[in-house]
């Protein structure tokens, strides 16, 4: 079975921006502050970095100081990226729904379990290059709906020899794609059976946070969902925005100076195992304690409340990196119950 870190990377490759299928999940990455150092465990999501609210005071170690309270945004029309767009039945043999990414133009989910691995991806309209389907690909029939099972990038290592996947078009210049392994060995028939049951349903998207602020030139390029394996509630969940640049930094010869950012809800367990800032200034933040430190180089901003954490962190070659974090705090509103998804805010109008 593949590990957590083969899974995250797999996610890492989500498609951000339009992408033909010998790249299924060669996303945009964000860059992020989620370096290797900090790998998305299952169940227990280590340090990862987060966000925080709207700040009326402001105390430092040794003096305090009145800040003007955040401005609430006004309500911006809604952004139908953020939408949850796949359904489907948990299949029997898949018992753990591993994660979730959301890009710009696509979702993809991953689905694990002893022995097994699935990787589910839906597209915007327009967004995948059905053209790029290698010419004599085998053709089958998806509910109805014609698809292949075409020979494409391995999701997991998009370096190592193509691999077989399931992809049709449940509606019109509407693609998804599945693809399963079993025992360390490409199921195309796993694939293909997942198909027939994914479908396209459009559903909100619960965040426990809206963002108000985001610095200059930065814009939310994707967002990570990842359950609990030991939830007793679908509320035990981790949130992730990335943020990051329109500039491709694989093309940038200063990789890694490009700014970026990553805003972290944790909840439950993953809230409790976190460790806060590093050397950490005391901040008040909308009433809650925050923590202003490092944690292994960049500044994070960190609020720790009951049931939950939240963490921001900037990375790159960002300007005034503290005053930003603040801005960014204070430009956020949290869900007034951690433990209740329909407490949690509607993405697609809470996320910009």
């Amino acid at each position: 079975m593949r590990t957590e870190e083969d899974l995250r990377n797999a996610f890492d490759h989500l498609a951000d921006s339009a992408p033909d299928p010998s790249n299924i999940l060669a996303a945009q990455e964000p860059k992020p502050v989620r370096r290797s150092r900090t790998p998305l465990v299952l169940g227990a999501v280590l340090a990862t970095t987060a966000a925080v609210v709207a700040v009326p005071v402001i105390v430092n170690h040794n003096k305090q100081q009145t800040v003007q309270p955040a401005t609430q945004p006004p309500t911006r029309p809604a952004n139908d990226s953020w939408r949850d767009r796949l359904n489907f039945p948990q299949p029997a043999n898949l018992p753990y729904f591993d994660s979730s990414a959301f890009g710009r133009h696509s979702q993809g989910v991953i689905l694990t379990s002893e022995t097994s691995t699935c990787v589910v991806n839906a597209y915007a309209k327009g967004a995948f290059d059905a053209g790029s389907i290698p010419p004599g690909s085998q053709r089958i029939k998806i509910n109805g709906t014609l698809g292949y099972v075409a020979v494409l990038a391995d999701p997991f290592s998009p370096q190592a020899p193509k691999v077989k996947w399931a992809v049709w078009e449940p509606a019109p210049n509407t693609w998804m794609t599945t693809y399963c392994q079993r025992s360390h060995k490409v199921d195309p028939a796993g694939a293909v059976a997942l198909a027939k049951v994914a479908d396209l349903s459009e559903q909100r998207l619960p965040a426990p946070y809206r963002i108000g602020y985001v610095p200059a030139g930065l814009n939310v390029t994707s967002l990570s969902v990842i359950p609990h394996s030991s939830a007793t509630s679908e509320a035990e969940q981790d949130f992730i925005a990335y943020l990051g640049t329109d500039q491709d930094e694989a093309e940038n010869p200063s990789t890694g100076q490009l700014p970026h950012a990553q805003i972290t809800y944790l909840t439950a367990d993953s809230a409790t195992a976190t460790h806060l800032p590093k050397n950490a200034e005391q901040l008040t933040i909308n009433g809650r304690t925050a923590y202003l430190g490092t944690d292994e180089g960049p500044n994070v901003l960190a609020i720790k409340g009951e049931g939950f954490q939240v963490r921001i962190e900037l990375g790159g070659t960002v300007p005034n990196e503290r005053g930003e974090l603040i801005k960014i705090a204070k430009g956020m509103d949290l869900t007034a119950n951690p433990h209740d998804l329909r407490a949690w805010f509607d993405a697609a109008v809470a996320i910009p």
